[in-house]
């Protein structure tokens, strides 16, 4: 049985990888480029999002459990718009698990704190109970456990056991993690897996507009929010760019997010006044059939992954770094869901990303 585990990546999947694996018993070392960026994690909003997808809002209603069970983020409310009627089976499931507070539709106003929403005809609005989590908290989280130790370092060859440091040389280890992010089908030994992932550049801004803490996920106008206790807030949307290294990832352009700030200043009465801080990019990655990427890499039964969360880690992490963890503890590919497993077929001929396979 594995009892020495490396996990390659410090975002809040590797985090949360190794806050399992501590909790099985493993010693962990967790291998991050650079602690004060952790990519992705730079432009998480922290909304534990259950409207994200139908088959997926299951991971995210555990997760929502788990981090009230550990404390974790503050208790906040969500507001959801989408087309009415669009999303039947996923308001069906929110509503019998009793995380919907009311709900309102066609053309009607919703005062929250210092803001309003306006709805227009067609349109229909949930407010969902949730969470608000500050990315910290991950670190916070692994960090505590005695058998968990994070070190800045880059991992720059992944091989069948064995992982290859900028700094601190070569190192064996009875499992490997790999929750790289964006960087996965980068490293050295893990090349291949480029052909299963679609890496492109998250753009947000940082904004200042208190009221907190809620969020709104706007599917019409195609944009989300997040502001917490502080008053300091991310807002961005959905519309990504698929780049061609994680790299590129970085380099910001504004074009999008242009519209994003007149839209949601459209939707949201009041965020008119909210003071603009700075802009933010960074590379996210998804498995070109839109799912996540876990468990045993083909050919190699001690590296495991833990990629392609589309930049909503928040909400998935949590709860599929425990399967891949599972996974290794019994040896088995069960805790996987098929539809995530890495062995699952790909095609490299896909360029771009699919929809959902199932509907809201």
């Amino acid at each position: 049985m594995a009892r020495r585990i490396a996990v390659v990546g410090g975002g809040v999947a590797g985090l949360m990888a190794a806050w399992w694996a501590s909790n099985y018993g493993y010693d962990v070392v967790v291998y991050e480029a650079d602690l004060s960026s952790l990519t992705a994690t730079r432009v998480s909003a922290g909304i534990i999002d259950p409207t994200i997808d139908i088959s997926l809002a299951p991971v995210a209603l555990e997760t929502l459990s788990l981090l009230k069970r550990l404390g974790l983020g503050l208790e906040s409310r969500l507001l959801w718009l989408h087309e009415r009627g669009s999303c039947r089976r996923l308001e069906r499931l929110l509503s019998d698990k009793g995380i919907i507070e009311r709900s309102v539709a066609g053309e009607e106003s919703i005062r929250l704190g210092r803001y309003t929403v306006n709805l227009g005809y067609g349109e229909e609005l949930h407010v969902i109970n949730t969470i608000i989590v500050d990315t910290g908290e991950f670190y916070s989280l692994a960090s505590s456990a005695s058998n968990v130790d994070i070190v800045e370092d880059s991992v720059e060859y992944v091989g069948c056991g064995s992982v290859g440091l900028k700094r601190g040389g070569s190192r064996e280890f009875d499992a490997i993690i790999v929750a790289a992010g964006p960087w996965t089908g980068f490293i050295s030994g893990l090349q291949a897996l480029s052909n299963m992932l679609r890496v492109y550049r998250c753009e947000a801004l940082i904004i200042r507009a208190g009221g907190g803490p809620f969020a709104v996920v706007d599917d019409i106008l195609d944009f989300y929010l997040s502001i917490h206790a502080s008053g300091d807030g991310v807002l961005g949307n959905g519309c990504c760019v698929e780049i061609a290294s994680p790299l590129d990832g970085y380099r910001y352009s504004g074009d999008v997010l242009d519209a994003v700030i007149s839209r949601s200043i459209e939707r949201l009465e009041g965020l008119g006044e909210a003071e603009l801080i700075t802009p933010v990019s960074a590379p996210c990655v998804v498995g070109r059939d839109a799912r996540p990427v876990l468990g045993m890499l083909p050919g190699c039964s001690r590296v495991y992954l833990l990629a392609g969360l589309d930049g909503v880690g928040v909400t998935l992490a949590p709860v599929l770094a425990r399967l891949v963890v599972e996974s290794i503890a019994t040896g088995s590919q069960e805790p996987i869901p098929p539809e995530m497993a890495a062995s699952r077929p790909t095609s490299s001929s896909e360029s771009v990303v699919k929809e959902p396979v199932e509907e809201c």
